[in-house]
Protein backbone atom coordinates (compact mmCIF):
# COMPACT_ATOMS: atom_id res chain seq x y z
CA UNK A 1 0.00 0.00 0.00
CA UNK A 2 1.17 3.40 -1.30
CA UNK A 3 -0.03 6.53 -0.36
CA UNK A 4 1.04 9.99 -2.88
CA UNK A 5 -0.57 12.63 -4.52
CA UNK A 6 -0.93 13.27 -8.18
CA UNK A 7 -2.17 16.56 -10.22
CA UNK A 8 -5.57 16.06 -12.35
CA UNK A 9 -6.50 18.87 -14.25
CA UNK A 10 -4.85 21.17 -12.23
CA UNK A 11 -6.01 19.77 -9.10
CA UNK A 12 -3.66 17.75 -6.77
CA UNK A 13 -5.42 14.73 -5.37
CA UNK A 14 -4.24 12.50 -2.64
CA UNK A 15 -4.59 8.64 -3.42
CA UNK A 16 -3.41 5.59 -1.92
CA UNK A 17 -2.40 2.51 -3.97
CA UNK A 18 -2.54 -1.46 -3.31
CA UNK A 19 -0.71 -2.77 -5.85
CA UNK A 20 -0.92 -6.10 -7.24
CA UNK A 21 0.33 -8.24 -10.63
CA UNK A 22 -3.25 -8.34 -12.63
CA UNK A 23 -4.36 -6.92 -15.79
CA UNK A 24 -7.51 -5.81 -13.98
CA UNK A 25 -7.29 -3.34 -11.65
CA UNK A 26 -9.75 -1.73 -9.09
CA UNK A 27 -10.89 2.22 -8.80
CA UNK A 28 -12.78 3.17 -5.76
CA UNK A 29 -15.59 5.80 -6.55
CA UNK A 30 -15.67 7.64 -2.69
CA UNK A 31 -19.47 9.09 -1.79
CA UNK A 32 -19.85 12.51 -0.27
CA UNK A 33 -19.05 13.89 3.33
CA UNK A 34 -20.34 11.36 6.22
CA UNK A 35 -20.55 8.69 4.00
CA UNK A 36 -16.94 8.82 2.46
CA UNK A 37 -15.65 8.35 6.57
CA UNK A 38 -18.17 6.03 6.83
CA UNK A 39 -17.05 3.61 4.53
CA UNK A 40 -13.66 4.00 4.72
CA UNK A 41 -12.86 1.53 6.62
CA UNK A 42 -14.34 -1.10 4.64
CA UNK A 43 -13.10 0.16 1.35
CA UNK A 44 -9.64 -0.40 3.00
CA UNK A 45 -10.54 -4.07 3.62
CA UNK A 46 -11.96 -4.49 0.42
CA UNK A 47 -8.83 -2.55 -1.53
CA UNK A 48 -6.88 -5.32 0.43
CA UNK A 49 -8.32 -8.42 -0.41
CA UNK A 50 -8.61 -7.07 -4.09
CA UNK A 51 -4.97 -6.44 -4.33
CA UNK A 52 -4.38 -10.05 -2.25
CA UNK A 53 -6.38 -11.69 -5.28
CA UNK A 54 -4.13 -10.23 -7.79
CA UNK A 55 -6.38 -7.27 -8.51
CA UNK A 56 -4.30 -3.45 -8.31
CA UNK A 57 -6.52 -0.80 -6.34
CA UNK A 58 -6.86 2.72 -6.45
CA UNK A 59 -8.41 4.73 -3.51
CA UNK A 60 -8.88 8.93 -4.14
CA UNK A 61 -10.06 11.55 -2.57
CA UNK A 62 -11.69 13.73 -5.24
CA UNK A 63 -10.40 17.60 -4.94
CA UNK A 64 -12.11 19.47 -1.95
CA UNK A 65 -12.34 15.69 0.01
CA UNK A 66 -10.17 14.10 2.54
CA UNK A 67 -6.54 14.57 2.09
CA UNK A 68 -6.86 16.30 -1.33
CA UNK A 69 -6.19 19.98 -1.86
CA UNK A 70 -8.94 22.37 -2.44
CA UNK A 71 -11.73 23.44 0.22
CA UNK A 72 -14.99 21.55 0.69
CA UNK A 73 -17.38 24.06 -0.79
CA UNK A 74 -15.48 24.40 -3.86
CA UNK A 75 -16.72 20.56 -4.19
CA UNK A 76 -18.87 19.28 -7.42
CA UNK A 77 -20.41 16.89 -9.97
CA UNK A 78 -18.54 17.84 -13.12
CA UNK A 79 -14.99 18.24 -11.08
CA UNK A 80 -15.43 15.19 -9.10
CA UNK A 81 -16.18 13.05 -12.83
CA UNK A 82 -13.39 14.75 -14.07
CA UNK A 83 -11.20 13.81 -11.19
CA UNK A 84 -12.27 10.19 -11.46
CA UNK A 85 -11.82 9.77 -15.10
CA UNK A 86 -7.83 10.87 -14.13
CA UNK A 87 -7.95 8.28 -11.48
CA UNK A 88 -8.67 5.78 -14.34
CA UNK A 89 -5.75 6.74 -16.09
CA UNK A 90 -3.54 6.56 -13.13
CA UNK A 91 -4.60 3.50 -12.26
CA UNK A 92 -4.12 2.30 -15.39
CA UNK A 93 -0.22 3.34 -15.95
CA UNK A 94 0.50 2.48 -11.96
CA UNK A 95 -1.18 -1.08 -12.40
CA UNK A 96 -0.70 -1.65 -15.93
CA UNK A 97 -3.69 -2.30 -16.23
CA UNK A 98 -5.96 -2.92 -19.40
CA UNK A 99 -9.07 -3.38 -18.14
CA UNK A 100 -10.81 -1.38 -15.28
CA UNK A 101 -13.75 -2.14 -12.87
CA UNK A 102 -15.08 1.11 -10.68
CA UNK A 103 -17.06 0.91 -7.15
CA UNK A 104 -18.95 3.20 -6.39
CA UNK A 105 -21.04 4.27 -3.21
CA UNK A 106 -23.78 6.46 -3.01
CA UNK A 107 -23.21 9.91 -4.51
CA UNK A 108 -19.56 7.79 -5.94
CA UNK A 109 -21.78 5.60 -7.55
CA UNK A 110 -23.85 8.21 -9.24
CA UNK A 111 -20.47 9.69 -10.30
CA UNK A 112 -18.87 6.66 -11.85
CA UNK A 113 -22.13 6.25 -14.06
CA UNK A 114 -21.98 9.74 -15.16
CA UNK A 115 -17.98 9.25 -15.69
CA UNK A 116 -18.70 5.77 -17.70
CA UNK A 117 -20.11 7.85 -20.32
CA UNK A 118 -17.29 9.62 -21.34
CA UNK A 119 -14.52 7.26 -20.34
CA UNK A 120 -11.88 6.43 -23.24
CA UNK A 121 -11.20 3.53 -22.67
CA UNK A 122 -14.30 3.02 -20.82
CA UNK A 123 -14.05 0.79 -17.89
CA UNK A 124 -15.16 -2.77 -17.88
CA UNK A 125 -17.84 -2.94 -15.66
CA UNK A 126 -19.37 -1.14 -12.52
CA UNK A 127 -20.77 -1.94 -9.17
CA UNK A 128 -22.70 0.12 -7.72
CA UNK A 129 -24.10 0.29 -4.28
CA UNK A 130 -27.33 1.96 -3.68
CA UNK A 131 -26.82 5.13 -6.28
CA UNK A 132 -27.92 8.45 -5.68
CA UNK A 133 -30.59 8.67 -8.56
CA UNK A 134 -32.36 11.96 -7.41
CA UNK A 135 -30.38 14.87 -6.11
CA UNK A 136 -32.58 16.80 -5.08
CA UNK A 137 -34.01 14.26 -2.27
CA UNK A 138 -30.90 13.52 -1.46
CA UNK A 139 -29.92 17.18 -1.02
CA UNK A 140 -32.62 17.80 1.53
CA UNK A 141 -32.09 14.35 3.47
CA UNK A 142 -28.42 16.17 4.01
CA UNK A 143 -29.97 19.00 5.08
CA UNK A 144 -32.64 17.63 7.70
CA UNK A 145 -29.61 15.00 8.83
CA UNK A 146 -27.41 17.93 9.08
CA UNK A 147 -30.59 20.09 11.65
CA UNK A 148 -31.28 16.73 13.36
CA UNK A 149 -27.22 16.40 14.59
CA UNK A 150 -27.48 20.02 15.10
CA UNK A 151 -30.56 19.45 17.64
CA UNK A 152 -29.36 16.59 19.21
CA UNK A 153 -25.61 18.71 20.44
CA UNK A 154 -27.43 22.19 20.60
CA UNK A 155 -30.72 21.79 22.46
CA UNK A 156 -34.29 21.89 21.55
CA UNK A 157 -34.30 25.27 20.24
CA UNK A 158 -32.59 23.12 17.18
CA UNK A 159 -35.36 19.95 17.34
CA UNK A 160 -37.82 21.31 14.85
CA UNK A 161 -35.90 19.67 11.56
CA UNK A 162 -38.61 21.36 9.85
CA UNK A 163 -37.31 25.24 10.48
CA UNK A 164 -34.64 26.01 7.67
CA UNK A 165 -31.16 26.44 8.42
CA UNK A 166 -29.34 29.59 7.77
CA UNK A 167 -26.17 30.71 5.91
CA UNK A 168 -24.12 28.00 3.98
CA UNK A 169 -25.35 25.08 3.53
CA UNK A 170 -23.68 22.05 5.45
CA UNK A 171 -24.10 18.49 5.52
CA UNK A 172 -22.71 17.52 9.21
CA UNK A 173 -19.79 18.87 8.89
CA UNK A 174 -19.09 19.33 5.35
CA UNK A 175 -19.96 22.64 3.72
CA UNK A 176 -22.12 22.58 0.47
CA UNK A 177 -21.00 25.31 -2.41
CA UNK A 178 -23.85 26.87 -4.53
CA UNK A 179 -22.60 24.93 -7.43
CA UNK A 180 -22.88 21.13 -6.04
CA UNK A 181 -26.20 22.63 -4.25
CA UNK A 182 -27.23 23.36 -7.85
CA UNK A 183 -26.48 20.54 -9.35
CA UNK A 184 -27.97 18.17 -6.89
CA UNK A 185 -30.99 19.91 -8.02
CA UNK A 186 -30.80 19.45 -10.96
CA UNK A 187 -29.36 15.64 -10.70
CA UNK A 188 -31.94 13.08 -12.02
CA UNK A 189 -30.99 9.32 -12.66
CA UNK A 190 -34.56 7.94 -12.90
CA UNK A 191 -34.54 5.32 -15.96
CA UNK A 192 -31.28 5.51 -16.78
CA UNK A 193 -29.43 3.62 -19.55
CA UNK A 194 -26.33 1.90 -18.78
CA UNK A 195 -23.51 1.96 -21.26
CA UNK A 196 -20.72 -0.52 -19.67
CA UNK A 197 -21.78 -3.95 -17.81
CA UNK A 198 -23.07 -3.30 -14.22
CA UNK A 199 -23.91 -4.82 -10.86
CA UNK A 200 -26.43 -3.00 -9.01
CA UNK A 201 -26.70 -3.25 -4.83
CA UNK A 202 -29.50 -1.75 -3.23
CA UNK A 203 -32.49 -2.22 -1.72
CA UNK A 204 -35.63 -3.73 -2.45
CA UNK A 205 -37.62 -0.93 -4.41
CA UNK A 206 -34.19 1.11 -4.88
CA UNK A 207 -34.95 3.30 -8.69
CA UNK A 208 -31.89 1.77 -9.60
CA UNK A 209 -32.92 -1.37 -9.52
CA UNK A 210 -34.82 -0.41 -12.95
CA UNK A 211 -32.20 0.25 -14.63
CA UNK A 212 -31.04 -0.64 -17.92
CA UNK A 213 -28.86 -1.35 -20.14
CA UNK A 214 -27.83 0.01 -23.84
CA UNK A 215 -28.94 -2.35 -26.73
CA UNK A 216 -25.37 -3.62 -26.88
CA UNK A 217 -24.74 -4.05 -23.20
CA UNK A 218 -25.31 -6.94 -20.86
CA UNK A 219 -28.27 -6.62 -18.46
CA UNK A 220 -26.92 -4.65 -15.09
CA UNK A 221 -26.85 -7.55 -12.42
CA UNK A 222 -29.17 -6.47 -10.01
CA UNK A 223 -28.95 -7.64 -6.14
CA UNK A 224 -31.87 -6.53 -3.53
CA UNK A 225 -29.96 -5.85 -0.66
CA UNK A 226 -31.44 -4.54 2.41
CA UNK A 227 -29.58 -3.20 5.32
CA UNK A 228 -29.85 -1.37 8.90
CA UNK A 229 -27.83 1.46 9.36
CA UNK A 230 -28.66 5.06 7.91
CA UNK A 231 -26.14 5.96 5.22
CA UNK A 232 -26.15 9.79 6.41
CA UNK A 233 -27.46 9.93 10.02
CA UNK A 234 -24.81 11.66 12.54
CA UNK A 235 -24.57 8.15 13.92
CA UNK A 236 -22.20 7.95 10.95
CA UNK A 237 -19.47 10.54 13.03
CA UNK A 238 -18.27 7.63 15.44
CA UNK A 239 -18.95 4.36 13.18
CA UNK A 240 -17.14 2.39 10.86
CA UNK A 241 -18.70 0.58 8.41
CA UNK A 242 -17.35 -2.78 7.98
CA UNK A 243 -20.77 -5.21 7.17
CA UNK A 244 -19.46 -8.60 6.28
CA UNK A 245 -22.59 -9.62 4.03
CA UNK A 246 -21.63 -6.24 2.25
CA UNK A 247 -18.06 -6.95 1.75
CA UNK A 248 -18.90 -10.38 0.90
CA UNK A 249 -21.37 -8.72 -1.82
CA UNK A 250 -18.91 -6.60 -3.20
CA UNK A 251 -16.08 -8.97 -3.81
CA UNK A 252 -18.62 -11.24 -5.46
CA UNK A 253 -19.64 -8.01 -7.81
CA UNK A 254 -16.25 -7.57 -9.01
CA UNK A 255 -15.04 -11.25 -9.46
CA UNK A 256 -18.58 -11.04 -11.54
CA UNK A 257 -17.32 -8.62 -14.18
CA UNK A 258 -13.25 -9.42 -13.48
Amino acid sequence: MRAFRFQANGRELAAVFHGADGQCGVLFCNPFGQEAVRVHRMQRVLAERLSRAGLPVLRVDWFGCGDSLGDDAEGDLLGWRDDLLAADQRLRRMGGCTRTIWIGMRLGATLAVLASMDARPAPAGLVLWEPVTDGAVYLEQLRLDHRRALATAYGPWLRDPSVPASGADEAIGFAIGDRLSRQLVSLSLFGSVLRVPAVIIAPPGHPALAWRAAPDVPPPRVVPFAHRFDWTAEEAINTALVPADAVALLLQAVEGLR
